[in-house]
């Protein structure tokens, strides 16, 4: 007779999905280029705008890294926002390779040019678009195609 009484405890769909996910993400980063899920980490604060967007724009670097650099760059941040100032401190502190465009333009004009790797300043918010679309949880944001663009970094 079998004794149905005793449970085994099971693991919740998420720690036994995440991490799969989570190492999923990791190769197609590294044979594609390209993230496939968003930030564990980052991008739950009320500031995290510039992280996620970056976290998307360049998927070789880690949360960890991103999130470090920012700590060390911004004065402000994660209690206020990152300025564009701070933002491009930081990315010369990653030693990344980009080209700052400071032309005000609108976020269609700027799809239009169909940007490879880029982050884009709107009014008070970042964006990542890559392959010439918006990328992460700003997708809607297709919607305002008239907004202003004050700035925005092409990665290489």
């Amino acid at each position: 007779m079998i004794d149905r009484t005793r449970e085994y405890p099971s693991l919740p769909y998420h720690q036994c999905v995440n991490p799969l996910l989570r190492f999923i993400d990791k190769i197609w980063v590294k044979i594609k280029g390209r993230r496939i899920i968003g930030p564990r980490d980052i991008g739950k604060g009320a500031h995290d705008c510039a992280l996620t967007s970056l976290y998307w724009a360049v998927p070789s670097l880690s949360e960890s890294v991103i999130r470090e650099a920012f700590l060390f760059c911004a004065d402000e941040w994660p209690y206020a926002g990152v300025t564009n100032k701070e933002f491009q401190i930081a990315l010369k502190f990653l030693n990344l390779k980009t080209r700052y465009y400071s032309d005000t333009e609108t976020l269609e004009t700027l799809l239009e040019k169909q940007p490879v790797r880029c982050v884009a300043l709107l009014p008070y918010h970042y964006i990542a678009i890559v392959d010439g679309k918006i990328v992460g949880k700003d997708t809607r944001l297709i919607q305002h195609d008239n907004a202003i663009v004050y700035c925005h970094w092409i990665f290489h």
